[in-house]
């Protein structure tokens, strides 16, 4: 009865990331969609500033400030500041390619953290991770099939978008590992790019039409909804399950790409974005298999310096044999006082 109570919760927790995958896609749109005439600091200070008023309301609620508290002041700064480059740059890369191509870079984040994590979280990175790594970066060259001479400035700009996300991602687990809260994560990064955004405003501002400002709006609500259903599905499913489900982000990519910007994927790209994807959930089974179970003491063979192996010795084996040596001895002593 339990474990289909778990398997239920599994089940809902990967419908979650399902409709994630959805949501983070419809947004990527948008923010697409207002790139194209506005500039990041109109986008963002609107959609910095909604997020971090849905984020206060819910941690506040009930709890007061306290709801927003931290105790990593110094890892939940590099977060915002990670968080706020990364979006600013996926903003210009929105710009310049296509949403499929950028995907690729959003799918190799995961293989990222990985070789990132061991530096911050002493999580160490096994040779599955390094070869994810190179299959990953084999699926990224696939995007220029005349060489590296086809590298724009777009790439240059989705990859720099990618590590500092993955750094935001890290110094997300690392807090996470501290404290549950998961409003604070999101009200913080998004308040300082609000202030940020706020600044620059003025000298970049375009009256937006109706039209504009509710996308931009729809930006904003799929921005927080997304992030929500991703921490609940965290809670409900394992990794292992959540991060392969992601990738269909790139079927919605394609899917909304050809269908708003009228964008149609080379092949080039279509070979590029499964390497990646197989690569990552390659990566991420590897780490979701349960750990090999390790041999009991009783039953382990230890390998000394010497290289012979040295079977264990129970405590009954150990007590017979200690009483043999005590009866091999008093046999000596009781043969050497016989009188010849």
């Amino acid at each position: 009865m339990r474990f289909e109570k778990v398997q239920k919760t599994a089940t809902i927790g990967a419908l979650f990331v399902l409709i994630y995958t959805l949501i983070a896609a419809t947004g990527d749109a948008a923010a697409k969609h207002i790139a194209q005439d506005y500039s990041a600091p109109q986008l963002f200070a609107f959609s910095g500033g909604m997020v971090a008023l849905f984020s206060f309301i819910l941690g506040t609620k009930g709890k007061g400030l306290s709801g927003l508290k931290t105790k990593c002041k110094g890892a939940m700064a590099l977060r915002s500041l990670a968080t706020v480059i990364s979006a600013v740059l996926y903003f210009f890369a929105f710009r310049e390619l296509s949403l499929a191509e950028v995907f690729i870079f959003i799918g190799i984040m995961p293989i990222l953290a990985a070789l990132m994590t061991p530096r911050v979280l002493n999580e160490a990175a096994d040779r599955n991770a390094w070869l994810a790594l190179g299959f990953g970066f084999m699926g990224v060259l696939w995007l220029f099939p005349e060489g590296l001479s086809g590298v724009t400035r777009g790439h240059g700009i989705a990859f720099a978008a990618s590590l500092s996300g993955v750094v935001s991602m890290v110094m997300a687990r690392f807090i996470g590992r501290q404290e549950n809260n998961p409003m604070a994560l999101l009200f913080y990064p998004h308040i300082l790019m609000f202030l940020v955004m706020s600044f620059a405003l003025p000298f970049v501002y375009k009256t937006m039409p109706i039209s504009d400002l509710l996308v931009a709006g729809l930006y904003s609500a799929l921005l927080f909804a997304g992030r929500y259903f991703l921490v609940r599905a965290l809670s409900m499913a394992p990794a292992h399950v959540v991060m392969p489900i992601m990738n269909f982000q790139f079927l919605w990519m394609v899917l909304l790409g050809m269908g708003i910007f009228a964008e149609s994927p080379t092949l080039n790209i279509y070979i590029g974005a499964s390497i990646v994807i197989l690569s990552c959930t390659k990566l991420v089974l590897d780490a979701g298999k349960p750990a090999s179970v390790k041999i009991g003491a009783q039953h382990r063979i230890d390998a000394p310096r010497s290289g012979r192996l040295k079977w264990p010795r129970s405590k009954s084996l150990s007590r017979n044999r200690r009483n043999l040596m005590r009866s091999g001895y008093r046999s000596q002593i009781a043969h050497r006082s016989i009188p010849r």
